[in-house]
């Protein structure tokens, strides 16, 4: 698995946004090494409620921005936030029991998800509120 880097591709031009962007990445970085060097249920398990706590602060700061900004389309992008946070919490449910073990995949649609969600929504989220507070 190779590590997520943060790139240009990545910046959405708002500081607080892409700030929070890194530190997820380097979260997720985090997991992926926890992972690769075999690391127990117990570490995977504190990185992963780690990343979960991050993303849900995130997730809170921008949803706090697209309402003082009355975002248009902010009803779809509070949508995609919970369901990634859902099925994240399932996951971490799962692993709690013992049901199931970090892998290569997991890691994959994270680092997928947040990627286009980065290239996609936020920097549709980051021009909006550029254009309404300068």
């Amino acid at each position: 698995m190779d590590r997520f880097a943060w790139s240009d591709t990545l910046s959405t031009g708002n500081e607080m946004i892409d700030r929070d962007h890194q530190h997820l990445i380097a979260l997720l970085n985090q997991l992926q090494e926890a992972m690769s060097q075999g690391k127990g249920r117990t570490v995977l398990g504190g990185v992963l409620n780690e990343l979960i706590s991050y993303t849900i602060e995130h997730f809170g700061r921008e949803e706090a921005l697209m309402q003082k900004m009355h975002y248009a389309d902010y009803i779809m992008h509070k949508s995609e936030h919970e369901r990634l946070i859902g099925e994240v919490k399932a996951l971490q449910g799962r692993l709690e029991a013992g049901s199931v073990a970090l892998s290569s995949a997991t890691y994959t649609f994270l680092v997928d998800w947040l990627n286009t969600h980065i290239k996609t929504i936020d920097k549709k989220l980051a021009e909006a509120a550029r254009k309404r507070f300068g």
